[in-house]
This record gives C-alpha cells, sequence and structure tokens, in this order.
C-alpha cells in the first residue's frame, strides 16, 4: 500500500476508533509519547502548547511514580539519535519547561556522508538523507537538567531477530556502556527499537532488566498501569504532530489501540520467543 493512501486509511480507522472511545466517556491515566526526526518543527510547536493545556506533561520517572491524575498524564521521549534533537527539538522544550528521554542507538553517533547513509538505509530502514548527533551535542543534552538519554542498542538491532541470546545481551550493554562513558552518568532507560511485537524477544526483555535498565519501551500505543503493566514492556503512542488535531486527541484517547493490535495480529508475526 503506497504511504499515502496507508495513511489515509489509518486516519479514518483512527477517528472511527477516536469516536468509539469517547463514547465510552473521559478516561484518565498515563501514556507515553515517542517521536523519532522532527523535521517540521511548526506542527510540533503547536502540538507541544496544546499537550501542556490539555494533559499533565511529567518527567519520566515522575510519570512512571506519579498517582493518577483528573487529567491524562504524559511522558516526552524521542528514539534514534538526530541532529535535529540538539539544534532545533531541545529549545522548543527548554522554552515550555519539558522533560524528555532521548533514546540513542550509539553506533550512529557522529556518522556522515556515505557512513550515515548505510546506517540509515541498512539499520534504520529510511531512504531519505538524515543528519546524525554528534557526541558533543549529545552530552550537551544528557547535561541539561530537563533531559536525559537512554539506551537504544549499539547498531539499532531488531531484536526480535536477535536469535544469540548473547548477541542481544551485547547489542544492549554495548550501547549502554558507551553511552556512559560519553556521558559520564548512568543509563537507566531504554528503548526496543521498532518496537512492535515482532521486534521484541523474551531474550531482549530478560537483558534490558538484567543489565539494570529501570524501564524499557516499546511503540505499542496504550495506556500504562503502573500497578498491572511490565516495567519492561512499556507502550508509546508514536504520535505523527502533523496529524489533525481531532485526530491526535482521538489518538490520545485510546482509540488507536484495538486497531493497532488487530494490524500487528493480521499482518506480522511474532518472534518465536516474542516478549509480548
Amino acid at each position: 500500500m503506497r504511504p499515502r493512501l496507508k495513511r489515509g486509511v489509518r486516519n479514518a480507522l483512527l477517528g472511527a476508533g477516536g469516536a468509539v472511545v469517547a463514547l465510552r466517556g473521559p478516561k484518565a491515566g498515563k501514556r507515553a509519547l515517542a517521536f523519532h526526526e522532527v523535521p517540521d518543527l511548526a506542527p510540533f510547536r503547536d502540538l507541544l502548547d496544546r499537550l501542556l493545556t490539555e494533559y499533565d506533561v511529567l518527567p519520566l520517572q515522575d510519570w512512571l511514580t506519579a498517582p493518577p491524575g483528573r487529567r491524562t498524564q504524559l511522558t516526552l521521549t524521542f528514539d534514534d539519535g538526530y541532529a535535529s534533537w540538539h539544534a532545533a527539538v531541545a529549545p522548543l522544550l527548554e522554552e515550555r519547561r519539558l522533560s524528555a528521554v532521548f533514546f540513542v542507538s550509539s553506533g550512529l553517533v557522529g556518522l556522515q556522508g556515505e557512513e550515515a547513509r548505510e546506517f540509515a538505509r541498512n539499520r534504520l530502514r529510511r531512504t531519505r538523507e538524515l543528519r546524525f548527533i554528534g557526541v558533543r551535542e549529545l552530552k550537551d543534552l544528557a547535561q541539561h537538567p530537563l533531559f536525559e538519554v537512554g539506551g537504544h542498542t549499539l547498531t539499532h538491532a531488531d531484536l526480535g531477530r536477535v536469535k544469540d541470546p548473547r548477541t542481544a545481551r551485547a547489542e544492549v550493554a554495548e550501547d549502554q556502556a558507551r553511552l556512559e562513558d560519553w556521558l559520564g552518568a548512568p543509563v537507566r532507560w531504554f528503548a526496543y527499537p521498532f518496537g512492535a511485537p515482532r521486534n521484541v524477544s523474551s531474550a531482549a526483555r530478560l537483558a534490558v532488566e538484567e543489565l539494570g535498565i529501570s524501564a524499557a519501551f516499546t511503540l505499542i500505543p496504550g495506556w500504562w498501569d503502573p500497578s498491572t503493566g511490565d516495567r519492561f514492556l512499556i507502550g508509546r503512542d508514536a504520535v505523527d504532530p502533523s496529524l489533525p488535531v481531532s485526530l491526535s486527541r482521538a489518538w490520545l484517547r485510546g482509540g488507536y489501540d484495538r486497531l493497532y493490535a488487530l494490524k500487528t495480529a493480521v499482518v506480522s508475526r511474532p518472534a518465536p520467543d516474542s516478549a509480548v
């Protein structure tokens, strides 16, 4: 299916799902948001302003432990490692006093030219030109009191396809060690690359827990309940900042949750020892 048509179908289903959820009445809970590169700042800025107005946006540690409030509680995360985080995203967050965790695949840090294009094509499955963050900019982010850096594997590995538990552990451990060496601070958060059920295995989840990570995140949309949820399989919403307001609201009410579960059940198979 062509990307534009695929988005159109998704948005139509999202709107329908949001309408169904709205009929059940308002629900307050916890949801985590995930972003990647932010090429267009205007809609991202507008989204941040709206999130501040309509939700309680918390630092990750507070989000995990705070008792539920009257409004939905959100936390902000970013995946991979892009130059725009330091140049453009961080200033917007700082202006609004918004905290964020940046999940970094350390193998891409500082790559330029053909090396960057090869990593983007072979590891991120992206064909467009991407600019990756450098070590100096990453350190600058990590030293800011609003921001923290988390792990995202050494090579942006699809951990659902990694059959050898030692290799899965090495992807997490070597990334964690390299980031901690650069930053001089512990890396206590992790996000699974790609983040769908088929991209996470029980071996990867076990490795994350054994390495002392405090919490780990997928890209499976859903509510987070600290009393019943697995702290090493926390879902996130990959909300597109350019979505119409009505659709992003529907998404954050849970309008995409069941649709996503149905889609993944139909079009994909989990890894043989899938953890989710």
